[in-house]
């Protein structure tokens, strides 16, 4: 007996199979997604509805609760704090427009109780025919392993290693978005570093030397809120810095608050930190001047209290501004000066204080600007011992002085040694020595007419260099001098060292008044000692009769002063010259 299948089974067969056949694409649906490791949430405005795709659990064990997504209530929860910003941003569909449907954004979610992940997390919203939001389907695409590799590389990129505080090129890009994108605001860039650093990792290692390091870069990240429109960076060694706004943050508040920090770091040394701050003004930001040049103004200004222990803070003010401008227009004149022969050598004359004659000289440079006239040495010099620019000037005057020399001989002008001061920077030198006997062969110099004056602070840096150095130039027939002797506290040791010539005192060493019965007797042992060593004497910076009669009466007897001749032209010095014949 065949059984009958009527018109409602075939109906219900036919449901059936569709059910199976979308519970089957549902199934692929999930597989496919489990595949990708996503989930999906659904939430529809209109009847409030929210679902969230069960292979969530997979993912994530933390419950969601309507109330805590929609409304928005704890998020501490459900989100790591640093991203639950960009999250509620994320979420607000107040603004969704049509065109604007589709939205994503990477953020860290609680996988469990104080675990988290990077989840990828996409938008797309539906809109009813009258353009109003009707659902959103969100996907959440786990992508921990591959962020934390973005994360890490950019971490390697953005990062110190030591301190984990942002490097130099994340903090310089921090601080254009900053002053740019907050134009009512007003920023000062700070400079800070350690006093005495260096002694700090030599007396105490290393390692010591970074944990003190991790230690600032912990208390600056209390001191200042990433949040609040800050940005910091540790630049170099134990250079950190700083640019924070006026209207939220004390720049006297920061420092005293790094400095207690400081004053209590658990160890049996000193801290002191040191500051430079410079004011950002409204100019800077419309002109677009690059930060780096903010961190320089602080560290100008910080410049003018380093090794001050009474005073550990500087601001940016004119003076400052007034000499970086003077260095700037100076570096950039000097090789072009250097070319168009705008040095001159001047002579400040050597006199037997016996004759009152001139017995020598020693070369000194001046600038004579077609513009701004005659600049001292007092001025340049600094700046190109600085910028090594000073190796240049000294060859340039090791060569004018040669042929100075050599067209005396030619005149048959009466010639007298002539000194030449070599800069410490010239120890480090290659060519100098090449230099010289380029010169002197080049103009026919006799070599007991040109001398060299080494500079007793040098002696102080380097003893083998200059050792080295005073060795060769004696080898070559060169007299060599110490110079600044007494100015320093390792002339002693650099006498028993190095090989000298003869010793130049400085001015300082001299005594101050008649009855100095001190340094009268410091100064008498140091001419017996000279004598004993079988050295000369040149003591310079002679400006009364009663150091020239005192000088004499101690056996000394050749002397540089403005008791005697100011440095002249040459000019002027063969003019005296032949005056004394």
């Amino acid at each position: 007996m065949e059984a009958k299948i009527t018109g409602n089974e075939v109906q219900f067969n036919s449901v059936e199979r569709e059910l199976r056949s979308a519970e089957s694409e549902l199934l692929k649906k999930n597989l496919i997604l489990e595949q990708l490791d996503t989930f999906l949430v659904e939430y529809n405005f209109k009847t409030k509805e929210l679902y969230i795709d069960p292979v969530k659990e997979k993912f994530i064990s933390v419950p969601w609760k309507k109330k805590d997504i929609i409304e928005k209530l704890n998020y501490e929860e459900l989100i790591f704090r640093p991203d639950i910003f960009t999250a509620k941003e994320f979420l607000d569909f107040s603004n969704v427009r049509p065109e604007s449907k589709k939205r994503s954004i990477t953020i860290r979610l609680f996988t469990e109780p104080h675990k988290y992940k990077w989840f990828r997390i996409t938008q797309m919203c539906f809109f009813d025919k009258e353009k109003n939001i009707d659902k959103v389907v969100i996907s959440f695409t786990n992508t921990d392993e591959k962020t934390e590799m973005e994360q890490s590389l950019k971490f390697h990129s953005e990062k110190d290693p030591l301190t984990h505080l942002p490097n130099i090129n994340a903090f310089q890009r921090k601080v254009m978005e900053l002053i740019q994108s907050n134009i009512g605001d007003r920023y000062e860039m700070i400079r800070m570093d350690v006093e005495g650093f260096r002694i700090i990792n030599e007396m105490f290692g290393s390692d010591e030397g970074d944990k003190l390091l991790k230690f600032i870069g912990v208390r600056i990240q209390e001191c200042l809120d990433e949040e609040e429109m800050v940005a910091y960076c540790r630049t170099a060694s134990d250079v950190f810095l700083m640019c924070v706004p006026v209207r939220l943050y004390s720049i006297n508040g920061i420092i005293e608050y790094l400095k207690r920090a400081v004053a209590a770091y658990p160890r049996m040394y000193e801290v002191q930190l040191s500051f430079g701050v410079y004011y950002i003004t409204r100019e800077d930001v419309e002109q677009m001047i690059p930060v780096t040049r903010f961190i320089d103004r602080a560290a100008s200004a910080q410049n003018t209290i380093k090794g001050n222990y009474l005073h550990h803070v500087a601001y940016y003010n004119e003076s400052i501004e007034r000499q970086e401008k003077n260095e700037h227009r100076i570096i950039s004149d000097m090789q072009s000066a250097l070319e168009e022969e705008q040095f001159e050598v001047y002579l400040q004359p050597k006199v037997d204080m016996n004759t009152g004659k001139i017995v020598g000289s020693e070369a000194l440079s001046r600038w004579i600007h077609p513009k701004r006239g005659v600049i001292m040495p007092g001025e340049y010099v600094p700046i190109f011992e600085k910028n090594g620019f000073i190796v240049a000037l000294d060859e340039y005057i090791i060569k004018h002085t040669c042929k100075i020399i050599r067209k005396w001989i030619d005149e048959k002008v009466a010639v007298y040694p002539i000194s030449v001061n070599l800069s410490r920077t010239n120890l480090y030198n290659p060519k100098l020595l090449s230099r010289i006997e380029e010169y002197v062969s080049a103009y026919d110099v006799p070599r007991d007419k040109i001398e060299f004056e080494l500079t007793e602070s040098g002696f102080a840096t380097d003893n083998n260099h200059l050792s080295s150095l005073s060795r060769n130039l004696q080898k070559r027939g060169f007299k060599v001098y110490m110079d600044d002797f007494g100015s320093g506290y390792s002339s002693l040791n650099a006498l028993r060292e190095i090989s000298v010539n003869i010793l130049k005192i400085d001015l300082r060493f001299l005594p101050t008044r008649r009855n100095d019965e001190k340094a009268n007797t410091i100064l008498k042992y140091v001419v017996k000692m000279a004598e004993d060593l079988d050295m000369d004497i040149v003591v310079e910076g002679v400006e009364n009769q009663d150091q020239r009669d005192f000088l004499l009466s101690i056996g000394c007897t050749v002397a540089q002063g403005f008791y005697y001749y100011k440095p002249m032209s040459v000019e002027q010095y063969e003019k005296q010259i032949t005056e004394d014949r």
